[in-house]
């Protein structure tokens, strides 16, 4: 368990390249039920609120004509999370 959604976000960046695992939605909701999420599906893609990933997961999946492919913190949010030190990030402009 991480103890603020930038340590999460830091770590998650570096070992996972940003995806989260299903069993990690509860963990992420707890720290910033807020926090946006991408969502990437067969045919879109979409930012939301973690507190409501797991539903509309559900609801994409529900009739089979859809599916999510994955769910990750948005890269907008590295440069904030992710010390420019770590992770190659030294390399983009400004770091």
């Amino acid at each position: 368990m991480h103890c603020d959604i930038q340590s999460m976000k830091a770590d998650y960046y570096v070992t996972r390249h940003s995806f989260i695992r299903k069993g990690d939605l509860p963990e992420v909701v707890t720290l910033s039920r807020l926090e946006p999420l991408l969502v990437r599906c067969g045919g879109c893609r979409f930012t939301a609120p973690a507190q409501d990933v797991a539903h509309l997961i559900e609801i994409i999946e529900r009739d089979g004509a859809d599916y999510v492919r994955d769910v990750s913190f948005p890269a907008s949010g590295a440069r904030r999370a992710v010390p420019a030190t770590m992770a190659g990030m030294a390399n983009f402009p400004g770091g």
